[in-house]
């Protein structure tokens, strides 16, 4: 993919052509784009809208999707410092199993002084249309503060290719490898950052993603993103949008008219319809979407099943790892 992705002053970003290997010294891994996206991060953090859409925005762009969370006393937080356990569903299905994996991450991260991880998340029929690895590697702040760098790369790849990526990979970390895809998504890899260029080796050969996070591009553009939306989200203070709702559809509309948003799919599109239809509130229509089979639900009657496929709230309202 060629196009233009995003602009701003003097600087153009457009996705690399060709795939590389990212080979790099562990004493030289935490290198400037790193350092700046971290503390401009710190220094400012995006809200969990800016946050959200942006990643629409990488995704739907095949950018790697970068972000930082914060490791401190046994938790990972957010950078409003919330607890990430309190945004992760844990009722349904797909709740549960990421939850799993969650842990086994937070428990590593908090643990460690240094080091990198990889949860792999195959489709999910009516909730993820594609395949993802998200990477997170141990860093810190120049005032200390403990920093889990997320890197969020999607793949328009099958749930078996996703499998064999992620047994080439274990078969060389001398990790077990697993039978099914499903099994992946409660079973993160935990790694020397080191080893890290053997994955991305693996991935490089379906993506041009992997130079962008050889160079730190993907940090470039992801600070671009949250200022535009930032710009746009500061409308929202004297306008009638108020609602959590409301206010990320309002963000995303507008980066959908400003061209931010791409035309590949998302990890997880129906994260916000889900969040928006079973809701029980009132909406401007007079019925929603199933998130799974699409068929009309009327809004405002505190529905939490559909009547057409049987999907209840409890199963529509996982979070995206």
């Amino acid at each position: 993919m060629e196009r233009e992705l995003l602009q701003e002053s003097n600087y153009e970003f457009r996705v690399s052509p060709e795939p590389q290997v990212w080979y790099v010294a562990e004493e030289e891994s935490q290198n400037l784009p790193e350092q700046e996206f971290i503390e401009a991060c710190l220094a400012k953090p995006p809200t969990e809208t800016v946050e959200d859409v942006g990643a629409v925005a990488h995704e739907t762009n095949r950018i790697p999707d970068p972000r930082i969370l914060i490791i401190r006393d046994g938790n990972i937080l957010r950078l409003d410092e919330v607890k990430v356990d309190e945004s992760i569903e844990k009722e349904s299905y797909l709740g549960r199993v990421e939850y799993l994996a969650f842990e086994k991450i937070k428990q590593w991260a908090n643990t460690m002084d240094k080091g990198t991880e990889a949860w792999f998340s195959a489709p999910f029929p009516g909730m993820y249309p594609v395949s993802k690895i998200d990477l997170g590697t141990i860093r810190y702040s120049k005032s200390g503060e403990k920093i889990l760098l997320k890197r969020a790369i999607l793949l328009d790849i099958d749930s078996g290719t996703l499998l064999s990526i992620f047994n080439n990979f274990a078969s060389k970390m001398n990790a077990q490898k697993l039978g099914i895809s499903e099994e992946m998504r409660s079973t993160p890899l935990f790694f020397n950052e080191n080893q890290l260029p053997l994955l991305l080796k693996e991935v490089s050969m379906y993506t041009n993603q992997i130079q962008q996070v050889e160079n730190g591009e993907d940090l470039k553009i992801k600070l671009v993103t949250y200022s535009k939306l930032e710009k746009i989200h500061r409308e929202i203070y004297s306008s009638t949008y108020y609602s959590r709702e409301m206010d990320y559809m309002y963000v995303r509309r507008r980066a959908e008219e400003e061209n931010m948003i791409g035309d590949k799919p998302e990890s997880c599109p129906t994260a916000k319809t889900a969040f928006q239809s079973f809701s029980g509130t009132e909406t401007e229509e007079s019925s929603f979407p199933c998130p799974r089979c699409n068929q009309p639900i009327p809004s405002g009657q505190g529905i939490t099943t559909c009547p057409h496929c049987g999907l209840t709230k409890e199963e529509a309202g996982s979070t995206c790892g």
